[in-house]
């Protein structure tokens, strides 16, 4: 079973995601047929990347590239360990083939991917920053200090313009690496602070309030994406007033 990303707004089902046998030429081989059980002579053809192991006249893989159903495919080629399965798919530490696979495909079709210019820049902060742990600790320190100040500065803005522009909880969630109740938790204060503009949802207390050009306020008009009530009103000062209510 491959990787499959479980946001329902998202309409992703279409998007498994694998890890695919890469031969030393940069192909990929062929399906192998293999056996089916309890049906004697009956085979199926199968692309896992663990049955590349050179045994039995297979084709030996020489690595692994992070694959999609659609047919996207990774740039890079990440090493193969026949022993170690966990290791060369990636995906119990969110690395290798799954993290190519969930930060540039499926990161692409949410509109979370990084430019690459900033992707590459950050793999240079990273490597920087890692020769300095053990060379220079406290210049080390001093650099993860000003970057957990510049993700503590702008953080909040991005959660609240993400909101704005209809992203999900659940979207804000995986771009951060959290849960979607965990993102409304960090995020839902700066949101409640956007509130400006007529039509924008404004998040206070347990419901989320919603500007109307030409209604006062008319009750429960249903529920948001976390299950909140949603009520519409007409002015910010009502919308204070609620704050207050």
């Amino acid at each position: 079973m491959g990787w499959v990303h479980e946001d329902p707004d998202a309409d992703l089902y279409d998007h498994e995601g694998y890890a695919v046998a890469v031969l030393a030429d940069g192909s990929e081989p062929e399906p192998i047929q293999v056996p089916i059980p309890d049906r004697d002579g009956i085979t199926s053809p199968n692309s896992a990347w663990w049955l590349y192991n050179g045994q039995d006249g297979r084709p030996l893989a020489a690595g692994v590239k992070a694959g999609c159903a659609c047919g996207w495919r990774s740039k890079e080629t990440f090493p193969v360990d026949f022993e170690d399965h966990e290791a060369t798919e990636g995906f119990e530490f969110n690395e290798g083939p799954f993290a190519a696979w969930s930060y540039e495909h499926i990161g692409s079709l949410l509109g979370t991917a990084m430019p690459p210019e900033l992707l590459a820049a950050l793999d240079t902060v990273k490597a920087y920053v890692e020769q300095l742990v053990t060379e220079r600790p406290l210049a080390a320190l001093t650099a993860l200090t000003r970057m957990e100040s510049l993700a503590a500065a702008h953080s909040p803005t991005a959660g609240a313009a993400a909101r704005s522009k209809g992203a999900t909880w659940d979207a804000v969630g995986k771009a951060v690496g959290t849960t979607r109740q965990a993102a409304f938790q960090r995020f839902r204060k700066y949101t409640e602070m956007a509130r400006t503009e007529d039509g924008l949802p404004i998040h206070i207390g347990g419901c989320t309030y919603v500007y109307a050009a030409h209604n006062d306020r008319c009750g429960c008009a249903g529920l948001n994406d976390i299950g909140q009530p949603v009520v519409p009103v007409v002015h910010a000062a009502d919308a204070e007033h609620a704050r207050h209510a």
